[in-house]
């Protein structure tokens, strides 16, 4: 039951955000706190399957080219578990530096695909304007929603504990 009201409520007010914010102001993204948040909880397999799904969701929510921010949140979260063992024993550091590198793993999952694609999918304006203020506004949204994860999802194990 608690999946259900939290993925009703990431809808809800990922939607009532984007819809308060100038079209070109990106807002905090909540499907990667969600992602950052499974990542930090399960092993590689199953967050990047959930991780790679939680995009899905966001691109038949809306949000542009079908599959770009499933590649982009498994790119995150792939990053996240490339450099595990780099992240601090402690859990707000922990988390803190699991989101700036899923922020950089998406940025640059989305850079590829622009390059791939050959469309202007991510521009130096969008490194410049947009990026830098969605990474500020998901690191408040992270600040606010801490205790909603881990009342949804449970606290975050040892990643010594947590299994592939």
């Amino acid at each position: 039951m608690r999946l259900t009201l939290y993925f009703l409520f990431l809808i809800a007010l990922q939607g009532a955000v984007s819809a308060l914010l100038p079209a070109n102001l990106g807002g905090p993204d909540l499907f990667l706190l969600t992602a950052v948040a499974l990542a930090l909880r399960l092993g590689p397999v199953p967050s990047l399957l959930v991780a790679y799904t939680l995009g899905l969701v966001q691109d038949v929510l809306g949000h542009g080219y079908f599959g770009l921010h499933a590649a982009g949140l498994a790119g995150g979260v792939l990053l996240i578990h490339g450099l595990r063992g780099l992240l601090m024993s402690s859990p707000i550091l922990r988390e803190g530096l699991g989101l700036g590198l899923a922020i950089v793993g998406q940025w640059l999952s989305f850079l590829v695909l622009t390059y791939w694609l050959r469309d202007g999918l991510v521009t130096v304006s969008s490194l410049t304007g947009v990026l830098p203020l969605e990474a500020l506004l998901t690191f408040v949204a992270y600040a606010v929603l801490r205790p909603v994860l881990n009342w949804t999802f449970g606290e975050i194990r040892d990643s010594s504990e947590v299994m592939f």
